[in-house]
């Protein structure tokens, strides 16, 4: 659908784990998925986010803290399309 090199990942953050503001390097844009029951938002300076799957523009400050349980999230990184690309080419797929 993207069309574009993408790096699959999983992440266990265990409860009361608390990833700091902070942008992803070198990558634009993530499609992340809580395989969780955990309802943890992700946090930005402005809004938080609580989600089950979603696309983040992981250039844009944010943070997690895992404080209901473990957070269990399968991330697929993309580093050569904009966040705002990877949105178009998805809702231009469905």
């Amino acid at each position: 659908i993207l069309d574009t090199d993408i790096r699959p990942r999983f992440y266990i953050q265990e409860r009361g784990f608390t990833l700091p503001f902070h942008r992803d390097r070198g990558t634009t844009c993530a499609i992340n998925f809580v395989l969780s029951d955990t309802s943890d938002p992700i946090e930005f300076r402005d809004r938080s986010y609580t989600y089950k799957s979603a696309i983040i523009d992981v250039t844009r400050e944010h943070q997690v803290t895992a404080t209901t349980g473990d957070r269990v999230l399968f991330k697929m990184s993309i580093f050569d399309l904009s966040f705002d690309e990877v949105v178009r080419r998805y809702d231009s797929a469905h």
